[in-house]
């Protein structure tokens, strides 16, 4: 379904014309890409997620920003896996919770645009590009220590571990023809 979206026009920090976006996952950056475009910015997607695991989880969220950004003809800029460098940032982090310390260790010396994007019906929004596009569904960060947690959290609950890739968007509606 293709629905048509009023925005406000979104202002670009400092004056630039362009701007480079880091893209964590399609599911939660596909709301800013398409404002994004619809603001008639110019913009690149910087994929950089050093601490995703395992590799097939890297991959398949590397894969749909590639596939997203490609429709729009977006220059992907792709920095590739460092789990060294990361486990080395987050070492005796191990046991801090989501958004914690460990999650500022991610970015240093970076100039961010502070942004609410699940505000103003972002959220829906970001839901239903994740449908229409039948993004992987996450159920973690991505790091090693959340996918750790979350499995704790679920076998203590009486459910299964996760199934890393298997879950998508828009799975449990029925195909239309």
């Amino acid at each position: 379904m293709n629905t048509t979206v009023e925005r406000l026009p979104l202002p670009l920090p400092g004056g630039h014309d362009k701007v480079l976006l880091h893209s964590c996952c399609a599911p939660c950056s596909g709301e800013v890409m398409e404002a994004t475009l619809a603001s008639g910015i110019g913009y690149a997607i910087f994929f950089y997620k050093r601490k995703i695991h395992p590799l097939k989880e890297y991959e398949l969220r590397k894969n749909e920003n590639i596939r997203f950004a490609g429709q729009f003809g977006v220059h992907f800029i792709d920095a590739d896996c460092d789990r060294d460098n990361w486990f080395e940032r987050a070492r005796g982090m191990a046991h801090e919770p989501e958004r914690g310390v460990r999650a500022a260790a991610r970015y240093p010396g970076l100039m961010q645009s502070e942004c609410n994007w699940r505000k103003g019906g972002g959220s829906a929004r970001m839901t239903e590009i994740s449908k229409r596009e039948s993004f992987h569904q996450q159920a973690y960060c991505g790091c090693v220590y959340s996918l750790r947690d979350a499995n704790r959290h679920r076998v203590e609950g009486g459910r299964e571990r996760m199934q890393l890739g298997v879950k998508f968007y828009g799975d449990e509606e029925p195909a239309t023809d």
